[in-house]
């Protein structure tokens, strides 16, 4: 199975359902209501539509794509693997480069982009990965996504708009296991 594929079929979805089950109400800046009792309010999971997006291309496919994000019709966060470089040795897949990356305010300062989209987002979803790739594939003792946060886009690897906030992974080494199940 190719690694693409991989990600696909067993790593988003489970992404999706984490956040389903994560997601609780609250206020607009960001408190969560609680009911009488005390505890969190949520709502049921079928009624979350979160998707993580997959794009697995080269890097001028994706600067495309991310410049072109909003219009596609979503903001939801996108993953990206830059197809080159990516190596199979046997079982052992290694990616280069993985981005995680959503659209955010133009023009937003570093206080603005952590309070609502790295803290809120980005750092939940890096963390939901990391945890899903440790749990699927066989993967080293003590794996831990190596990351670098990227403000407004400005990393000549990522060359994005602005509007683009991101979580670049370097070097990822995972063991593509034959019977992966979820």
């Amino acid at each position: 199975m190719m690694i693409q594929d991989s990600i696909r079929e067993l790593v988003l979805p489970r992404i999706e359902r984490l956040v389903a089950k994560a997601v609780v109400l609250g206020t607009s800046s960001g408190k969560v209501l609680v009911n009488e009792k005390g505890v969190a309010m949520s709502i049921s999971e079928a009624q979350i539509a979160f998707k993580l997006k997959l794009k697995y291309s080269y890097s001028d496919e994706c600067a495309s794509e991310l410049s072109q994000f909003p219009s596609l019709g979503s903001r939801y966060p996108l993953l990206w693997i830059n197809a080159k470089g990516v190596k199979y040795e046997g079982e052992i897949v290694t990616i280069p480069e993985m981005i995680l990356a959503t659209w955010t305010k133009e023009g937003y300062k570093a206080a603005d982009r952590d309070y609502k989209t790295f803290y809120p987002i980005l750092t939940i979803l890096s963390e939901m990965l990391d945890v899903t790739f440790r749990d699927l594939y066989g993967v080293e003792s003590g794996f831990k996504l190596k990351s670098e946060v990227v403000y407004n886009g400005l990393n000549p690897k990522l060359n994005a708009p602005d509007k683009v906030d991101a979580v670049l992974f370097t070097n990822t080494k995972l063991r593509i296991l034959k019977n992966c199940k979820q």
